[in-house]
């Protein structure tokens, strides 16, 4: 017998309909619901137009979203999302450098405006010709501040040393006497001899220094009460 196709009249799938089972009732294979073939086969009808961002499964569940839809098995959506998380992360990595080095560049530039030299590789704050200088923010770069760097700036009263000084040299703030408090950082490991000592008076009356810290003779005034940490 010939072979016809038809449209299941419950799902609209498509069968292969042979006359000899005409007036009998079958069970349809994909949505599994039964009907009786007629005599002759039924008219074909076009299938329903798919829905956007669904399969195209007239016997399944219209509602379940495609590939395409979901970005499971869409290799586009993987790569673009593996991008953003690349970026992210190197983003992570680079800001907080970037940032680090623009306040260092900007504290640089402060410094030297006001009359501080450096070494050829930043880390070593070697001197300060302007005698007149009455608060300083030393730069993170900086791992030492040399002999004699502020000796005699007798007008500095505040100076800002960062955690990344190891090393303060001799006679560095000799004389300043209007230098009456500094803050000095567990990063020191070194103070050199007469580094904050003033003759006639004025200077450090306190100051706080790391347990480990080694001090050099006469590192501060006399009258300077000296506690480590």
């Amino acid at each position: 017998m010939a072979e016809q196709m038809i449209y299941c009249p419950h799902c609209q799938g498509q069968l292969s309909f042979d006359n000899r089972y005409s007036g009998i009732e079958l069970q349809c294979p994909l949505c599994q619901q039964k009907f009786v073939c007629g005599t002759n086969p039924l008219p074909i009808q076009p299938p329903p137009p798919p829905t956007p961002g669904v399969y195209n499964n007239p016997c399944g569940n219209p509602a379940v979203p495609s590939p395409q839809q979901t970005g499971k098995n869409n290799p586009k959506v993987w790569i673009i999302a593996g991008a953003c998380i690349a970026f992210l992360i190197v983003l992570g990595i680079i800001l907080p450098f970037a940032i680090s080095n623009y306040n260092e560049r900007k504290e640089l530039k402060t410094a030297k405006e006001q009359g501080i030299t450096f070494s050829k590789d930043n880390k070593t704050l070697d001197s300060c010709s302007n005698k007149e200088i009455s608060s300083v923010t030393i730069p993170s770069c900086v791992t030492k501040i040399d002999n004699w760097a502020f000796s005699g700036c007798v007008n500095l009263t505040s100076v800002t040393i960062p955690d990344s000084v190891t090393s303060i040299g001799e006679w560095a703030f000799y004389g300043c006497v209007n230098l009456t408090s500094v803050i000095i950082p567990d990063s020191v490991t070194s103070i050199g001899d007469r580094a904050f000592l003033t003759l006639f008076g004025g200077g450090l009356t306190s100051v706080s220094i790391p347990r480990n810290c080694t001090v050099g003779e006469d590192a501060f005034p006399k009258n300077c009460k000296v506690t480590r940490r």
